[in-house]
């Protein structure tokens, strides 16, 4: 009879659970189930992230482009433009999938530059192109074409994964040339040092063939040439190469090619065949991908720790155990699932994951918090879960889908760039569902074997102190309202007032930041060098001019240089340089430091202009970029040099007023003729003496309007207006899809308090949870300042990320502060308790995100400000979430009571009105003081109505 009515009473219980308790007991009940499930999952993700996952530099994305080049034997631009370049470039242009067509012809060659619409994959629009040409039978006899779609995430636009430099000192370049083709061969499948995993081993072409069409004969001249050089002991050694491409297999990881490429060369180094050949690689992802797993690695360790030392301090060992376990669970399944989708392990999802870090710390901290405040009230271990659940799961799961929310905009970002960040959403999102998981079913099972067993010791370090005693001295200062009408209406005006006072700091910080959409790297392990030849160099000249800028490589800078290697890229008109430097954890200079002292040795370099700069990393490098274009080239080339001397060294006025530069400014396209779907231009560039390149081309481009508009363009120059293109480039394309970020902002917001009106059932409470938004801005502005970062896509990013972190905060101790209302506590008691109930699991959260984060900030100059947007603003917003947050709750719910709905939209519109009418009629600053004044006037007159009438009862 007792067992019997102990399960009705049982069941009757189960009845009443949530869905939430009802789904974490079943784990906590069901021990083999969860820990079959546990392991398996972790066990997947761990192979996955080990063995599984295909290792590559940067997301394989295949834009929307494809390129013809070929030749023309006829010693004549004009008429390879004429009967090739233009035909072709006219002909490609209207089919139904083409976007832009840009087309280039030199003496003997030519070259087309084709971009397609959105979702048009390169391969089929090239391969369209191809048929057009052909069927149209659009080549004259002589001329040779080439059709290859280009792959921007690969190391070469060919799709190559690796370059392997074969140099001698001892051999002249057609000898080089035929020795490379040999080791090509010996390299490619079948060959005698077969590379494992290759799909294609081709050697460059540094020699353009072709025939000449008024003889038929055959017709070879160089276009190209390459350096490389490697460092012994601070001393750098250049010898002539030629590059061998190596493209790996579909599905090959990009380690194993490494090792298998290594592995050959070596064969080759003992052939006799080849001896007095050197074998180097010149560019690769394999180191990059092992630092950055390295680094992964390192973060994660660190991040781990992180939490345990803080669990450790505010919670107990035990939880700091579980909390360690259960980020670890989540970040191997996270892996697990990316492999599933289809990612692999590269450069954009290694990030993502060491952000989540950052994220999945609230929910696991906040479960484990609530568990075990509960096992210290005594009660048994089924009822501690259940009552944890009960108390935090909800508002947990709120807040987790506003971190998600906040992430999913970037899911339609378009372009390039969209292509490139879609793993950051995807790893993200995926990382805080599956952290929501863990936290209501593996914690549970967790706790039951250690954090619920044994006796509960009370904490008695000094920072548990320290939290208890701030926790019951800020709660006891919100029962002061209730208690005291002159104390109640003081303290509560101090932290609103305060929380404004801090919003206008962040207001100023957020005057003198720069904004650039890809900010430039403090540091990085590259330093690039762009050489532009004297016109009419030949390629004899080229190179040796190029001679001389290496041994003013190797004296300025020898000593940090690794490797540095042409990549094939010297020809006639320019070459470029890239100088891999060792680790920046290895050496006190920074690349833009080094970068400075090559520009300074290159500033009376003779036979080419020479511009240094790091490497931006996976950003783009920033300038500016334009186009004079007509089909008048002494026109053209009239007003572009008149822009090229209106430009040169021009001051830059910035909207908070400093000042920067425009130099370098330098006009192309003389040597060949350019066209940009039909039209032909002239191209002018330039570069900034700042960094802020998103900030100064629009400030640029405005100049360029009011110094060249349509009057003076047609007057001066007998051009039309529109002869003149802006936007030229991938910045205007950075911006574009910036600017949808800013779009899909507010419509986010109004999502996510859509979601929160309906779950607490309120129309004005997700206001006062959204209050966790601008109480960050201080943080996020002041903490970009001082850190001398400046706002930018990755601070973006972080702002979306901060959108659920903190909001979290404001969720957890507003649902709190409702259930004590449901229980019958006074609006300021029901806050009090809320507010000393919730304080340590909010401090611990939020501690434990900017410590995990930490390691990141300071691990790699490229993601600092990322970090540290995140670290900051999470500050600021936790401090005015306990010191100011209290009182804007208890403000609103005095207008709740004291005004229908309708009353309180009134007041809303009421101070909008009259805060524009203010700014109209007196000036912005006098309505935002309006608007400051009207908000504490009625919070003023509403707490002391509220504590007068309570008195009077």
């Amino acid at each position: 009879m007792f067992h019997r009515s102990k399960r009705t009473k049982g069941a009757k219980d189960e009845s009443k659970l949530t869905l939430f308790q009802r789904y974490g007991l079943f784990f906590f009940n069901h021990t083999r189930v969860t820990l079959l499930l546990w392991v398996l999952l972790t066990s997947f993700g761990v192979a996955c992230y080990t063995t599984f996952m295909q290792r590559e530099g940067f997301p394989n994305v295949a834009g929307p482009y494809s390129t013809v080049s070929g030749t023309y034997f006829v010693n004549n631009k004009e008429r390879v433009d004429r009967e090739v370049a233009k035909p072709l470039a006219q002909a490609v242009a209207k089919l139904g999938d083409v976007k832009q067509v840009s087309s280039q012809a030199g003496d003997n060659f030519f070259s087309l530059q084709i971009e397609f619409k959105d979702k048009v994959v390169a391969t089929d629009g090239n391969s369209e192109v191809q048929r057009t040409i052909s069927d149209q039978h659009l080549l004259p006899t002589g001329a040779k074409a080439d059709f290859k779609p280009l792959f921007i995430s690969k190391l070469t636009p060919d799709g190559d994964d690796m370059l392997i430099s074969i140099s001698s000192d001892q051999l002249n370049s057609q000898q080089l040339q035929q020795k490379a083709d040999t080791i090509a061969t010996a390299l490619g499948q079948g060959g005698s040092a077969a590379i494992d995993g290759a799909e294609r081993v081709k050697a460059s072409e540094t020699f353009r063939t072709g025939n000449d069409p008024e003889t038929g004969k055959s017709v070879s001249e160089q276009k190209s040439f390459d350096w490389i050089a490697t460092s012994q002991d601070g001393k750098v050694t250049f010898a002539p190469s030629i590059l061998v491409a190596v493209q790996a297999k579909k599905g090959v990881d990009i380690l194993h090619l490494d090792d298998a490429a290594q592995k050959s060369l070596q064969t080759l180094r003992n052939d006799p065949q080849y001896s007095g050949l050197k074998f180097t690689v010149a560019a690769d992802f394999a180191e990059s991908i092992r630092t950055q797993v390295s680094g992964l690695q390192d973060n994660l360790l660190g991040g781990l720790i992180a939490v345990l030392v803080v669990s450790f301090l505010l919670i107990s060992f035990r939880a700091s155990l579980i909390t360690a376990i259960s980020m670890s669970t989540v970040l191997a399944i996270t892996v697990g699932a990316l492999y599933v989708f289809g990612y692999t392990l590269n450069t954009i999802t290694l990030f993502s994951l060491i952000l989540c870090l950052g994220l999945i710390v609230d929910d696991t901290t906040i479960v484990v918090e609530a568990i075990d405040k509960g096992r210290r009230s005594g009660a048994r271990a089924h009822e501690v879960v259940a009552t944890a659940l009960k108390k935090v799961a909800l508002a947990s799961t709120a807040g987790t889908l506003m971190t998600m929310m906040g992430f999913a905009p970037l899911l339609f970002i378009s372009g390039i760039m969209g292509q490139f960040i879609h793993a950051i959403p995807v790893t993200i999102i995926t990382s805080l569902a599956v952290s929501l998981l863990v936290s209501i079913t593996l914690i549970p099972f967790l706790a039951r074997f250690t954090l619920l067993r044994g006796e509960a010791k009370k904490l008695s370090n000094p920072i548990s102190k320290l939290e208890t005693a701030t926790a019951h001295g800020l709660s006891q200062l919100v029962r002061r309202v209730g208690k005291s009408r002159k104390q109640g209406v003081a303290i509560g005006l101090t932290a609103i007032l305060l929380s404004f006072i801090m919003l206008g700091a962040g207001a100023y910080f957020a005057g003198k930041l720069k904004f650039d959409i890809f900010p430039p790297t403090k540091d990085s392990d590259a330093v690039l060098v762009d050489m532009s030849f004297a016109p009419g160099s030949t390629i004899t000249a080229s190179q040796a001019t190029s001679a001389r800028a290496n041994q003013i490589i190797s004296d300025t800078i020898g000593q940090y240089v690794r490797r540095v290697s042409y990549q094939g890229s010297g020809s006639d008109s320019d070459a470029h340089i890239t100088v891999d430097l060792v680790s920046f954890k290895k050496r006190d200079p920074t690349s833009p430091e080094l970068a400075q002292q090559l520009q300074d040795k290159f500033a009376n370099f003779t036979g080419a202009k020479v511009q240094v700069h790091a490497d931006a990393g996976p950003a783009p490098a920033g300038s500016f970029t334009m186009q004079v274009r007509s089909e008048d080239s002494t026109k053209s080339k009239q007003l572009a040099t008149a822009i090229q001397e209106y430009l040169e060294g021009r001051e830059l006025k910035r909207p908070n007023g400093t000042v920067a530069h425009i130099h370098n400014v330098e006009v192309s396209g003389s040597n060949s003729i350019q066209r940009d779907n039909g039209v032909r231009y002239l191209q002018i560039d330039g570069s900034f003496d700042a960094d802020d390149t998103s900030t100064l081309v629009p400030i640029t481009q405005d100049l360029l309007k009011k110094g060249f508009d349509n009057d003076r363009v047609q007057r001066q120059f007998g051009l039309d207006g529109s002869a003149l293109k802006y936007d030229v480039g991938q910045e205007s394309q950075n911006q574009d899809s910036f600017k949808s970020m800013l779009i899909a902002f507010p419509i986010l917001l109004v999502a996510m308090y859509i979601l929160l009106a309906i779950q607490f059932r309120s129309t004005s409470q997700p206001l006062m949870i959204f209050l966790a938004i601008p109480f960050s801005f201080f943080g996020v502005t002041a903490g970009l300042y001082f850190t001398h970062n400046s706002f930018s896509f990755f601070t973006m990013l972080a702002i979306f990320a901060l959108l659920g972190i903190a909001v979290n905060n404001t969720i957890l101790l507003t649902d709190y502060a409702n259930q004590g209302r449901k229980r019958g506590l006074r609006r300021s008691e029901a806050m009090a308790s809320a507010l000393e109930e919730r304080f340590r699991p909010l401090l611990t959260t939020s501690l434990t995100s900017v410590v995990a984060l930490i390691p990141l900030a300071l691990s790699d100059p490229f993601w600092e400000a990322l970090a540290f947007t995140l670290i900051f603003g999470l500050l600021s917003s936790t401090f005015l979430v306990v010191v100011a947050f209290p009182y804007y709750y208890l403000g609103n719910e005095l207008i709740r009571s004291r005004f229908n709905r309708w009353r309180a939209i009134g007041w809303l519109v009421l101070l909008i009105v009259g805060g524009v009418a203010v700014s109209k009629l007196v000036g912005k600053a006098a309505g935002n003081g309006f608007m400051l004044g009207y908000i504490l006037l009625t919070i003023a007159f509403l707490i002391g109505r509220a504590v007068k009438r309570r008195r009077n009862r």
